[in-house]
């Protein structure tokens, strides 16, 4: 969807000229089973995995954000049938969520290079929004 919607061609023939479709019914399936399979999969181990570590226990925000963000990137073209940025992505939960507001902009800003520090409470949180999101997504989209 990205290359035929948004390609700009820097040598060759134009991006409308390739001949690029895509399924849409194929793009939604595949994003709602992503969001189930993979996603869903990956937040239901937090809890084991932060068991025997505090709530304020500093976690790698790099994967606090991916869990934020992530899910939410495959949740809007559900939604929109268009697709966004990670940051993009992070205030589409915010407004899809408002629990997760706080979460998300922070994922955003440490995305721009701020100073933000994510904690074991915080990945627990993350694996909650991934649940909200995919939960919402096969509630609204599976149709």
């Amino acid at each position: 969807m990205t290359l035929q919607r948004y390609g700009i061609p820097v040598r060759g023939p134009a991006v409308a000229d390739l001949g690029i479709r895509v399924d849409q019914e194929q793009l939604r399936r595949y994003n709602l089973d992503n969001l189930r399979e993979y996603w869903k999969s990956k937040a239901a181990m937090f809890p084991a995995a932060s068991a025997d570590v505090t709530p304020d226990q500093v976690m790698d925000a790099e994967t606090v954000s991916w869990f934020v963000l992530d899910p939410a990137r495959l949740h809007y073209p559900l939604a929109h049938g268009d697709i966004t940025s990670k940051s993009a992505a992070g205030d589409y939960l915010a407004e899809l969520f408002p629990e997760y507001a706080d979460l998300a902009h922070r994922a955003i800003r440490w995305r721009a290079g701020e100073p933000e520090q994510f904690t074991a409470a915080d990945l627990v949180a993350a694996g909650h929004s991934v649940n909200a999101v995919a939960d919402d997504a096969w509630r609204r989209f599976a149709g």
